[in-house]
């Protein structure tokens, strides 16, 4: 089964899953990872998209299910040298995961599938809210309805996360990879003590994938945050090279 195969029976999937618990989540649709054509067969997931129910107020619901997608096409492809602008998940989109992906594990970022481990969001007010137990356990049961399609395609699950990691419990350990969480809330008092330089330093695989990626000559903004999470999984994931 092709890439484009594999999202449409993804989508199908996702259509027949709209939230069914007693939580008030911003968007009942569950949504798909964006899959590259070119997978290296790493999945990598964030934890939650953090949104209000006016991002996705005039998308259709198909729309909203592939939402991950360029123009929320899932026939359409990103730039196969990222990053992805419009991907809506934040520590992707200004290059904190793939700068740890690329330092950590030498691949190419622009080749993983990605997106979140919990497929839904909730807020209070006008601030996020961590999933619940509720949602967790609606998105781990989608997840294994979708794993069939997935399974013997991936060989490697990166949790970026705790509540990733236990939303994606089902994945053999041998095959499941965790690094903290990447939001910037957690990553700015860290990163702001710290040099650039210095990190560059004692951390040279970081330098080198910084470098070979082009975030030298990028506008990526929060270029810190990402430096040090990417050091983070450097000292992380010793011994898990793919």
């Amino acid at each position: 089964m092709g890439i484009l195969e594999i999202r449409k029976e993804l989508a199908a999937i996702c259509a027949n899953e709209l939230y069914s618990g007693l939580t008030d989540v911003v968007v009942p649709e569950p949504y798909i990872p964006y899959i590259p054509e070119n997978w290296n067969g790493v999945l990598v997931v964030a934890e939650a998209q953090n949104i209000t129910e006016k991002s996705y107020s005039n998308y259709s619901k198909n729309q909203k299910i592939v939402r991950l997608y360029p123009n929320k096409d899932l026939s359409q492809n990103y730039e196969v040298s990222g990053p992805f602008p419009e991907l809506d998940v934040k520590p992707w989109e200004d290059g904190t995961i793939p700068l740890a992906l690329k330092a950590a594990l030498d691949l190419n970022p622009w080749e993983c599938a990605v997106g979140n481990a919990c497929f839904w969001s909730r807020r209070c007010g006008n601030a996020n809210e961590n999933p619940n137990d509720e949602m967790k356990n609606q998105s781990k049961d989608l997840w294994l309805k979708m794993w069939p399609l997935l399974g013997e395609h991936i060989t490697k699950v990166v949790c970026c996360g705790k509540i990733a990691w236990s939303i994606m419990d089902f994945v053999g350990d041998g095959k499941k990879l965790e690094l903290k969480h990447s939001s910037r809330r957690i990553l700015n008092p860290i990163s702001d003590m710290l040099s650039e330089e210095d990190l560059f330093k004692f951390y040279p695989a970081v330098k080198k994938a910084y470098d070979e990626l082009g975030f030298d000559k990028s506008n990526l903004s929060y270029k810190r945050n990402a430096v040090f999470y990417a050091c983070h999984a450097v000292s992380w994931l010793k011994g898990f090279w793919i």
